[in-house]
């Protein structure tokens, strides 16, 4: 770590290894330090480069922090691959955290602010530049990035809903193709969503496939870099749309000096984005610091102790300071009425177009360069364009790239009527043909499977009304990626799930569909379609939000020791109160039992299969290895048993591949032991074969020596080597239901036995 100034307290800026500008970053670094320092604010101004595409490395760096008492805080690029679980990290640790750049709604919170402003401000922002155009249809090229993905994701959320938005993955390899699809699409509006080298080349390409301004094309660039190519391009140019000051115009409430000293440093009248954010952040982090040093004394010594976050973030609060292009407050854990730069660029010279301002998510329009009277014409300072194709009449397909319908209305009203009946049979004999289409590639697909085949055509779905955005997961049976589906005028986001390879086994990847066709329970994944046509199959499921129930205890884990160890107090804790946990428990035996009573077995309960949706409800789901069983018997019975989750099998799944109700208690049983202990492995580090043969002879998972007496007792009745003896599913859930507080977290680590404990009698 090397330092800029010394003294007593200090700040920390990680910079990118490898960034191009971190001479330019030094060099603010050492303005702001002296600005601060002519106000009598001495900090030791620290910087630290950093691997900024790996996602953990700047959380164990931050985490480090914690030994140093001289740390005031920290500085991070919102960019930064690792920014997520970094801030998780300076909340843990009460570490203050800018981050420069628009920054994720999502980790904003106590020690950890916007120093820029929100993602979903800047969103906000260049939906209210599209809506000035009257622009409804836009394409987005973006780069594989976290931060791409996740600008991706905002745009979901927060754009306005009537702008239809088109995104498509592009690398240095493919802009030739996303180029012929633009022209495809016959898409105007372009959203460059990639990092700068490949931005460059995408703006300094487009000219030679003609699709320039002046031949009907508007560009625009989630950020542009200063580059020194020196290529013409005179007939190119495009927009920004950022909350950084990049040079020339200096809007009212700016800091003079400031701008003058970036401008006199950077040699050219063109600023790199980062360096207002840096700038920004460095005096919000130093002023805020100074202002928690005088109403907090007592805590100089002690700057990451209890309640510090909160302390902090009241004294940052509390002031205004004067930024490098406006007043500063922060309000919310994110900077206030945020200053948008609308910017015109042709290669690096550029020029600044209107700026705007965020108002309570309101953009209220602050100056503007252009003498144009239409709102377009002043932001785009020349003609506004039209966005591609428009449609007299009615559109069918893809609402990106429509069909057209239109038709020359000039014939008489008896002509016209004909028409219209003649389309309402056409369409009225197409959708008959379709439904009849789908129903026999299914039974042809699976004639020897009609009875289970047959619920899935109410799931069926068309292909285009699918857009899948990125990929979330992997597992044996397919690649999962967060989708869109939109049926009539809604748009759900679900889960779709692809088959890994052509070669899979078709019959094989949609057995989990089949199954949950036929099922309905609250605490069960829900299927919300599936489809067949023109490509490999995909099967839609509902989304959870918070992914799978073993990541999500496992990533609260260490909070939750810290807090009964008396370290932190963190407000979300509640997530993993007793009372969820024992929640939980009741959900995943209501699903089991439900299960039961239609005769199916799961066969591979446990918490990595267990989602935790918006609500924070369980529901289980991966019912691939699912299974209808005999009518009669309750029994499947299975020579393959190469695939069984081994840790979570009973006995008789392990010897003799049997599989009932009984066995799926068993298993409950163990994923019941996970959410006890949140999260670690059943049996800790014994290999399977280990498992096997203690569970063939007899034993059980290990039990924490904390595990309450209710939690031990029901896990001892779930795990009766003998099937008849196990408790069912009901009582589990029935049992946790009256009591809503049973299980409580056992921390410490499993003590293997030779000798299970005693049942003690349910109250």
């Amino acid at each position: 770590m090397t330092s800029v100034y010394q003294y007593d307290h200090c700040i920390v800026t990680y910079l990118c290894k490898g960034d191009k500008l971190n001479n330019d970053y030094l060099n603010m670094i050492r303005l702001a330090g002296y600005a601060m320092l002519q106000e009598q604010l001495p900090y030791s101004l620290n910087f630290k480069y950093t691997n900024c595409t790996d996602s953990d490395k700047l959380k164990w760096e931050i985490s480090s922090l914690q030994k140093n008492p001289r740390i005031a805080g920290a500085i991070a690029w919102s960019w930064n691959a690792g920014i997520k679980e970094a801030s998780s990290m300076a909340t843990l640790n009460q570490i203050p955290l800018m981050i420069s750049g628009p920054s994720n709604d999502e980790v904003l919170g106590p020690a950890v602010y916007a120093s820029s402003g929100r993602l979903s401000s800047w969103i906000l922002a260049h939906s209210y530049f599209l809506s000035q155009c009257s622009w409804k249809r836009v394409i987005i090229l973006s780069d594989k990035t976290p931060y791409s993905k996740l600008f991706i994701e905002a745009i979901s959320k927060h754009i306005n809903t009537r702008i239809n938005h088109k995104n498509e993955i592009v690398t240095p390899d493919t802009i030739q193709n996303a180029f012929y699809n633009i022209k495809y699409c016959d898409a105007r509006i372009i959203l460059i969503n990639a990092e700068c080298e490949i931005a460059h080349k995408i703006i300094y390409s487009a000219e030679d496939y003609g699709l320039t301004p002046k031949q009907g094309y508007v560009w625009i660039s989630r950020d542009w870099c200063v580059s020194n190519i020196t290529e013409s391009i005179k007939n190119m140019w495009h927009y920004t749309i950022g909350f950084s000051w990049r040079g020339g115009y200096v809007p009212m409430s700016s800091s003079k000096n400031f701008t003058k000293g970036i401008e006199k440093i950077h040699g050219n009248s063109t600023v790199s984005a980062g360096i207002t954010y840096l700038v920004d952040a460095l005096l919000q982090l130093g002023h805020g610091f100074a202002m928690y040093r005088r109403e907090f004394p007592e805590n100089q010594y002690d700057l990451h102790g209890y309640e510090t976050a909160s302390n902090f973030s009241r004294s940052l609060s509390s002031i205004k300071i004067q930024g490098v292009a406006q007043i500063m407050n922060i309000k919310n854990y994110s900077l206030e009425n945020p200053r948008v730069f609308i910017d015109k660029w042709q290669g690096n010279k550029h020029k600044t177009t209107a700026v705007w301002e965020i108002r309570d998510s309101t953009v209220v329009e602050l100056w503007s360069h252009s003498n144009y009277k239409d709102k377009c014409g002043v932001i785009l300072d020349a003609e506004c364009v039209s966005d591609g194709k428009r449609c007299l009449t009615f559109t069918t397909g893809d609402p990106f790239t429509p069909r057209c319908n239109d038709i020359a209305v000039t014939l008489f009203t008896l002509s016209m009527l004909l028409v219209a009946l003649a389309l309402m049979w056409t369409r009225r004999i197409l959708k008959r043909w379709q439904h009849n289409r789908r129903l026999e590639l299914v039974v042809t697909i699976f004639e020897n499977n009609q009875r289970r085949t047959s619920p899935l055509i109410d799931f069926m779905v068309d292909r285009k009304s699918i857009r899948i955005l990125h990929e979330i997961g992997t597992g044996c049976s397919g690649r999962v990626y967060f989708a869109e589906l939109t049926q009539g005028s809604s748009t759900y986001v679900v889960a779709a799930k692809e088959p890994r390879d052509k070669t899979s086994d078709v019959n094989d990847f949609l057995r989990e569909a089949y199954v949950l066709a036929r099922l309905e329970h609250s605490n069960v994944i829900k299927l919300m379609g599936v489809c067949l046509t023109n490509g490999p199959p995909i099967v839609l499921m509902e989304h959870a939000l918070n992914l799978d129930l073993q990541r999500y205890l496992i990533e609260r884990r260490q909070a939750v020791i810290s807090t009964r160890q008396g370290k932190i107090v963190i407000d979300d804790i509640e997530e993993l109160s007793d009372k969820s946990l024992t929640r939980w428990a009741a959900e995943a035996a209501s699903a089991v039992e439900y299960l039961a009573n239609l005769k199916f077995v799961h066969r591979d309960i446990r918490a990595a299969n267990c989602l935790i949706d918006r609500m924070h409800s369980l529901k289980l789901a991966d019912f691939g290895m699912a299974r209808e069983v005999d009518e009669e018997e309750s029994i499947y019975s299975t020579k393959r048993r190469s695939l069984v989750p081994v840790f979570w099998v009973a006995p008789e799944g392990l010897d003799k591949g049997v599989f009932t109700s009984a066995s799926d208690v068993w298993s409950l049983g163990v994923l019941l032991l996970e959410i006890t202990t949140l999260g670690l492995r059943p049996y800790g580090n014994w290999s399977t074969d280990k498992v096997i043969h203690h569970v063939l002879n007899g034993g059980k998972p290990p039990l924490p020596p904390d595990i309450s007496i209710q939690t031990q007792n029901v896990l001892q009745q779930c795990w009766y080597k003998n099937p008849d003896q196990r408790i069912t599913a009901s009582k589990i859930c029935e049992y946790f239901k009256n009591h809503p507080q049973a299980i409580s977290p056992a921390l410490l680590a499993p003590v293997p036995s030779f000798l299970d404990p005693p049942v003690h009698p349910s109250s």
